[in-house]
């Protein structure tokens, strides 16, 4: 390919090549300064013409280097800080290009996550001139962008910025499988695209660019790049970019889900690495990259590639699906097109395709999922040559039309026709009809193969490597340069084209331009025209995007007869499946039961396989036979969502955990039977003839894995977690969740011993209206769920089992091992709940009851020596169930907290809560439970005590308790309970840090933001409690007026007194060692518009400059909007 004729080389980065800046002038060439850094251009062309109409600025980063912990990460932002001492950077030559596959040491780096910039040398800052984005393709695993340089579009149209990029390909931008997905990033190249595109927004108005006017491009890989830009997050979030042309989009199958774990097993074998558990990737991340290249040489071209990853993921689901159903970003002008024969690339020698079953087999090996079915319905549609209608001249010309018809020749098409549903005008579709003259010559029966637009674009008048242009090609080049460059500055191609060009009408169903050579021309003009799309034609492309051929990743629920062969296949050739692949994605529901899977697959066999593939068969007996002894958990793997946290003390700083994780209730989950999918609970009732007991229903039934954030609506982002109230699903509507943390052996709950100790987070309340409570508290549970004390307990703390509380609840399904299932009944106003004749008791700690309107933090101590389980009366007196409270309101101060108040909830808040011991040491008497909290940069101490009859009081003493239930006129169960020594004696074993979110079935929250008892007098001490009317609250309501409520906790910090904050009127937050600090408020917000402040495995800032807030795009990546 053709390079700058000033480079010698790729260089690497040029931080050698910095000057001290003055006045921000350098003699290596012009200066563009960024604030954080400056970049020194080359406005030398190609030829090597000083001082010409196009500056190149190249190998500017976009993201931090992804190496280290970064490596199979989300990109990171770069510290874009003001930097005063900044320093110009060279940027006349490229930056490093990214590994490539086949790899070889020397042939690409891990740190290349770079782009460039071509601009009119003579446009200025906040010229808001159009940009132009090329993502290259190379079918994502392999390809730069030095291959494909810019110069010609600027100098030809000096309205434009030109943009390429370069991103992660293969092992390092597209691993997945479960380990990846608990401990890394899938789809990270996908994610780099994007944060060039954020970085875009916010620098290229320094470089003349407009942010607003920016339209992505790309060929093959690149123009898949930008159907999948478009199609993230199935279209819900704000794209950065205006218009898109996709070219030739080339996208393989995605793979299957054991196709995925597969791959990741010959990585980590090259690599000398575990192939599962928490040390996978910690091996992957730690090996050199020497042996990474041979992991990568180990896994065939195009595997490593695009994955579904999740209903939260950046690919939802299968692209040609998200664009039938409408989940791509509307409002795109969109240009969709490919050349006339990119099928013929990849249908190999003409020679050897010439019956039948040749063109089934040129199809299958490159789309290996198509069936056999799908064929015989494509054969039809594809008559074989000499019959009648048969447009075809030979069974070649058959196999290489389906296979660009499959997805690169109708995939275009398909977006297009679906955009113009929308309503929306600019879209419009092209066929480029001019042949590659190099590879033509060498190569005649590929005709307009794959890439030759990418000739005509990238190479120029000028020359290089490639054949210069001949008289009737130069205008080619120009015409789809001009196109584009029309299209990106007015969203129509033919505003700004050139005159000898058609005009380019908007797609009407079946109108395209076709972009042809004038070869009996002098080279005045092309012969390029528009015609109509032939009839068959979009017939062939309706029935493969109907077939979702690109399909792989999760099966759904009910898996198609193709899928259960796929599973025949794989046996047959002698691969065991160890676990049929639609079962583990199988999401628990109250009211159906799970597909029949292995019906359909005996079905198979007897049709497919039983005379000839014998063994098969025997191997698929062995596979039932496993299946039917499944443990806890094998269903649905249990893949627990990271929450990393941080240890501080006064001397050391903050030590971020990156090893926290969360893990759901087992009251959640689903319960089935051991031995099959049959519900053990459904609704409100247990299936009595599987558990005609406690202990016999405990050995038949078991919990399974958790879909978090489809079922559950529990994200994390990087040190943020964020609990949905109402999540809809297939099979109906999950109210509420509860989560604990777990610790770092991922067997356990993490441990907390609170004494002499201050615990502080961050919390967004600004979404939890009247009726609903997102809850922080600490619970004096076992640490492994209590499963070494009870045996019939299987399933332990990594299913969220052992809860206890001091309401000494009996909804809960499992307790001490057994099923809760004597004298259960079902709730009278909850359909998915009842209660046991049992209840698990335990200390309780509420550090955080609280919505919008009212907030409490409690102790509850127990007379109960850790959990118990309780039966009957003995279940109201175990504990203190009312606690000792102090809720700002209830306790006089009406004006502290709440929307616009001292605490304003509308905003994010930094909770701190101190435990105070008589002597400052862990061995002291516990003394005091102190609140403070961060807000706007500024310490604000608890309010203050307003109570006839009552001291003043602003945290919670022995004294304050018994004053309190004095002025309340309430009995003082705290004391009679051992009030704070209990909860000393409880703190020193160690609590569990819970989190939930939930309505009040019995008193409809009540209690926490109204005036309880209801009826009571208002001017009672102690009976308003928040400012929430009586009315409010009823579950009913709160779930449908309020399902999209929810409750982020984040920056979770515990240690020394004084360590975890920081403010204008407190202690100054000390320094982490692993992350810088976070700050709590949008006025001191550091991460810009449009930049990333979360997703898993994320550790940077998360605090948005004012007025942006953080939102989330996906499970691995949030921004600034």
């Amino acid at each position: 390919m053709r390079s700058f004729s000033f480079l010698v080389a790729l260089s690497a980065w040029s931080i050698g090549a910095q000057e001290a800046v003055a006045n921000l002038t350098s003699s290596l060439g012009p200066v563009i300064d960024l604030g954080y850094t400056a970049y020194a251009g080359n406005s030398t062309s190609p030829t090597g013409q000083p001082n010409s109409t196009v500056t190149f600025f190249g190998g500017i980063r976009y993201a931090q280097p992804p190496l280290g912990d970064l490596r199979f990460r989300a990109p990171k932002d770069l510290d874009e800080t003001y930097n005063p001492s900044r320093t110009v950077i060279d940027a006349r030559s490229w930056g490093p290009i990214c590994v490539q596959q086949p790899a070889k040491e020397g042939l690409g780096v891990e740190d290349c996550l770079s782009l460039n910039i071509w601009k009119p040398t003579s446009a200025k800052a906040g010229a808001k001139l159009p940009v132009i984005f090329y993502i290259h393709g190379g079918g994502f695993y392999a390809g730069s962008s030095p291959d494909f340089p810019m110069y010609d579009w600027v100098a030809q149209d000096q309205n434009i910025v030109a943009i390429s990029i370069n991103y992660r390909l293969n092992l390092f931008g597209f691993l997945d499988g479960t380990a990846v997905r608990a401990n890394g990033t899938p789809n990270a190249g996908l994610l780099d695209q994007r944060a060039a595109l954020f970085w875009i927004k916010r620098h290229i108005s320094a470089f003349g660019g407009d942010p607003d006017e920016v339209t992505i491009s790309g060929e093959s890989a690149g123009g898949a790049s930008v159907l999948l830009q478009a199609t993230a997050w199935g279209g819900k979030v704000q794209v950065p970019f205006k218009r898109a042309i996709a070219q030739s989009i080339g996208l393989f199958p995605l793979p299957l889900n054991h196709e995925l774990e597969g791959i990741f097993g010959n990585v980590t074998s090259a690599a000398g690495c575990p192939a599962s558990g928490t040390k996978a990737m910690a091996c992957l991340r730690a090996a050199p990259l020497s042996e990474l290249i041979k992991s990568i040489n180990s896994v065939r071209n195009n595997y490593l590639a695009p994955t579904i990853d999740g209903p939260n993921g950046f690919i939802p689901d299968l692209p040609s699906r998200l664009i039938t159903q409408g989940k791509f970003r509307r409002g795109i002008d969109l240009i969709g097109g490919h050349t006339t024969n990119d099928g013929r690339n990849f249908a190999g020698n003409p020679k050897n395709v010439n019956t039948d079953e040749d063109v089934r087999t040129a199809v299958t090996n490159r789309y290996r999922h198509v069936t056999n079915a799908t064929l015989d319905k494509a054969l039809q549609l594809y008559p074989s040559p000499g019959t009648s209608g048969s447009p075809f001249v030979d069974n070649y010309d058959r196999a290489w039309t389906i296979m660009q018809d499959i997805i690169m020749g109708c995939m275009d098409q398909h977006w297009v026709n679906a955009t113009v549903k929308t309503g929306h005008k600019n879209a419009y579709s092209y066929r480029f009809n001019v042949p590659n003259p190099v590879d033509f010559a060498a190569n005649p029966w590929r005709g307009v193969g794959h890439t030759s637009d990418v000739y005509y674009m990238f190479n120029g008048a000028t020359g290089g490597t490639f054949h210069p242009f001949n008289t009737t090609e130069v205008p080619v080049a120009e015409e789809i340069i001009q196109y584009w460059a029309s299209f990106s500055r007015a969203g129509n191609p033919s505003t700004f084209k050139r005159a000898y060009s058609p005009i380019w009408p908007p797609y009407a169903g079946n109108s395209r331009v076709v972009m042809s050579e004038d070869v009996r021309g002098n080279g005045n003009g092309t012969a390029s025209s528009v015609e109509a799309v032939l009839a068959y034609e979009q017939q062939r492309c309706q029935f493969w995007m109907s077939q979702n051929e690109t399909r792989g990743g999760p099966l759904r629920y009910t898996p198609s007869r193709e899928s259960a062969e796929c599973l025949f296949r794989e046996i047959s050739g002698i691969k065991m499946i160890t676990k049929y692949p639609a079962a583990a994605q199988f999401k628990p529901s109250h009211n159906k039961p799970p597909p029949r899977v292995v019906s359909v697959a005996k079905q198979l066999a007897q049709k497919y396989l039983y005379s000839t593939m014998y063994s098969a068969v025997v191997l698929l007996s062995l596979y039932l036979a496993a299946v039917k002894a499944q443990q806890v958990g094998t269903s649905k793997a249990e893949v627990h969502p990271p929450l990393p946290w941080q240890k501080c003390t006064k001397s050391g700083g903050c030590v971020t955990q990156s090893s926290g994780k969360v893990v759901l209730d087992a009251n959640w989950r689903w319960v089935h039977t051991t031995t099959g999918y049959t519900n053990c609970y459904t609704g409100q009732k247990w299936d009595t003839s599987i558990c005609t007991d406690a202990v016999t229903c405990a050995k038949n039934c078991a919990v399974d894995g958790a879909d978090y954030s489809g079922t559950y609506g529990i994200t994390t982002s990087g040190n943020a977690l964020t609990l949905k109230f109402v999540t809809q699903g297939s099979s109906g509507n999950n109210v509420g969740s509860r989560v604990y943390l777990m610790a770092s052996d991922d067997t356990k709950y993490e441990l907390f011993k609170l004494k002499n100790q201050e615990f502080t987070f961050d919390v967004d309340v600004s979404n939890l209206p009247c009726g609903l409570n997102g809850a922080l508290y600490f619970s004096e549970m076992d640490a492994d769920g209590g499963m070494s004390k009870y045996p019939n307990n299987k399933a332990g703390a990594k299913y969220g089992t052992g809860y206890c509380d001091a309401q000494c609840p009996k909804d809960i399904k499992f307790i001490n091992g057994e099923a809760n299932v004597v004298g259960w009944n079902g709730a009278p106003n909850d359909p998915n709940s009842g209660t046991g004749s049992y209840g698990t008791c335990c200390t309780e700690m509420d550090i955080w009851e609280a919505n919008s309107m009212a907030t409490a933090y409690t102790p509850h101590p127990c007379s109960a020596n850790g959990q118990t389980r309780c039966t009957g009366s003995e279940c109201s007196s175990i504990c203190d169930q009312p606690g000792c409270d102090f809720n700002s309101y209830r306790m006089g101060d009406k004006s502290f907290y709440g929307k616009g108040l001292t605490i304003d909830t509308n905003k994010k808040i930094t909770v701190v809560t101190q435990f105070i011991t008589s002597d400052g040491t862990a061995n002291g008497a516990l003394t005091e439970i102190r609140r403070i909290y961060v807000q706007d940069g500024k310490v604000i101490q608890n309010s203050k005590t307003n109570v006839a009859g009552m001291d003043t009081y602003d945290s919670i003493t022995d004294k304050f308790c018994a004053a309190q239930k004095t002025a309340f006129n309430d009995e003082n169960v705290f004391a009679n309970k051992g009030g704070l020594s209990a909860m000393d004696k409880s703190f020193t074993k160690g609590h569990v840090l819970v989190l939930s979110i939930w309505d009040d079935h019995t008193a409809n929250m009540l209690w926490l933001d109204s005036d309880y008892p209801v009826g009571g007098n208002t001017n009672t001490p102690g009976i308003a409690r928040g400012a929430c009317p009586t009315s409010s609250g009823v579950p009913d309501d709160v779930e449908k007026n309020s399902p999209n409520a929810s409750v982020t906790f984040s920056n979770i910090k515990f240690g020394d007194i004084g360590s975890t904050y920081g403010g204008s009127t407190g202690t100054p937050t000390t320094p982490t060692t692993s992350a810088p600090a976070t700050t709590t408020t949008a006025s001191s917000g550091t991460v810009p518009h449009w930049g990333q402040c979360g997703g898993i495995g994320y550790t940077g800032p998360t605090v948005c400059q004012s007025p942006y807030t953080c939102v989330k795009n996906g499970d691995y990546y949030s921004q600034c909007l």
